[in-house]
């Protein structure tokens, strides 16, 4: 094999693997990917805030459970309405994503 027959092989070797690569990398998403994945993240983001805030309403209803639920309406009022913001956020998105 000549020096010209071994250069053109390990040449064509380096193309060859550099098309492997380049078939490899994930291809550009458009605009409605985008917009999709970014719904879904917004999802996910609001239902971990939910689970974070969970123990309130575990309280709640064992407040409600003893009669004395005032107390703890009050002292968690903002996390409640939060909470209710974000579960009518996941409702919408997730219509837009049927």
């Amino acid at each position: 094999m000549t020096h010209e027959e071994i250069k053109a092989r390990r040449e064509a070797a380096r193309a060859a693997e550099a098309a492997r690569i380049a078939a490899m990398q994930p291809k550009p998403l458009t605009p409605e990917e985008q917009a999709l994945r970014a719904k879904k993240r917004e999802i996910n983001r609001l239902k971990s805030k939910l689970s974070a805030t969970d123990y309130v309403a575990l309280k709640l209803a064992e407040a409600l459970a003893k009669g004395n639920a005032d107390a703890i309406l009050e002292e968690y009022a903002a996390v409640l309405s939060n909470r209710e913001t974000w579960r009518t956020r996941i409702n919408e998105l997730e219509a837009e994503l049927q």
